[in-house]
């Protein structure tokens, strides 16, 4: 029997308590469980069917940053999914209040805020290579085709 989606991620982050109440504040998820004062803290969508979503384990504040996708390679995005417009509109305006929001892109699967484009990992321009390689980068793939989300009253539109 062939795999059929993934289940849950857990991300190692420097504060799980302060990390989980991002998640909880913002996007809506809710505590499931917390393990060792905080050491470890599983979160689920409230439409979720899973025991949890996402865990997210504490590491501490004197460990580096990561580096990945500039210098290793590491998890590039987690993509949460919403049912209307007027929902990732709420978000989009949650995210910019709360400094969180760098983009967003109407795709062939939908819209989306958050971070950054999509881009494969396994074809990405190197860091050293500048955003002038990138943009080689989308076009070569065909992710230039991702059109700005242009959200606000009356819902979402493809820009």
């Amino acid at each position: 029997m062939p795999i059929t989606r993934l289940n849950h991620a857990v991300l190692y982050v420097r504060d799980a308590r302060r990390s989980a109440a991002f998640y909880t504040d913002v996007l809506g998820l809710v505590v499931r469980h917390e393990i060792g004062d905080g050491k470890a803290i599983f979160l689920r969508s409230p439409g979720s069917d899973n025991d949890h979503d996402l865990g997210l384990f504490s590491v501490g504040d004197e460990v580096g940053g990561s580096e990945a996708g500039r210098g290793t390679v590491g998890l590039y995005h987690l993509a949460w999914q919403v049912n209307t417009l007027e929902e990732l509109d709420r978000l989009r305006a949650v995210l910019t209040e709360r400094g969180a929001l760098v983009g967003g892109h109407v795709g062939g699967a939908g819209g989306a805020v958050g971070r950054e484009r999509p881009v494969r990992p396994d074809r990405a321009p190197r860091p050293r290579e500048g955003k002038a390689a990138l943009r080689r980068h989308h076009r070569q793939h065909r992710l230039s085709a991702a059109r700005p989300l242009v959200l606000g009253a009356g819902g979402g539109e493809r820009g």
